[in-house]
């Protein structure tokens, strides 16, 4: 109880903060990094005509209407995850520049190995390169 009994109303709220703009940033990243995944593996026009006609019982008319619609709309889903990755990225990269100030330089050494890690797995996951990846270059 002495540890709870020293933290302030600011650390508290510091901490939820700082959880919930983590879970926004995950919930962003699971967002955009699905719709990367149109036409990869995963996720498809194919899987998801299967999927919902398996759930919801289509006919084939209904099937083929389905994917008329995947088709028409690609085109603007990729176009918005093409607008809004720029502006994640520059938000994501922000963060991690604000992060960095309140480190010390060794704890900064241990984020950027980290941030490192996280960037690889993106790629390797995603098959992708993003802004700040081609600037680090």
């Amino acid at each position: 109880m002495k540890f709870f009994s020293n933290l302030h109303w600011h650390q508290i709220l510091i901490s939820l903060l700082l959880g919930m703009l983590v879970g926004f940033f995950a919930t962003q990243i699971s967002f955009l990094e699905n719709l990367g995944k149109c036409g990869k593996r995963g996720f498809s026009k194919q899987h998801m005509v299967d999927r919902l006609s398996k759930k919801l019982s289509l006919d084939a008319e209904q099937k083929s209407k389905l994917q008329t619609i995947f088709e028409t709309r690609r085109p603007q889903m990729l176009a918005l995850r093409d607008e809004i990755r720029p502006k994640f990225e520059a938000l994501r990269d922000s963060t991690r520049a604000e992060i960095r100030k309140i480190l010390n330089p060794e704890q900064q050494v241990k984020f950027e190995e980290l941030s490192k890690k996280w960037d690889e797995k993106k790629k390797r996951r995603w098959g992708y390169l993003d802004s700040s990846e081609t600037s680090k270059s």
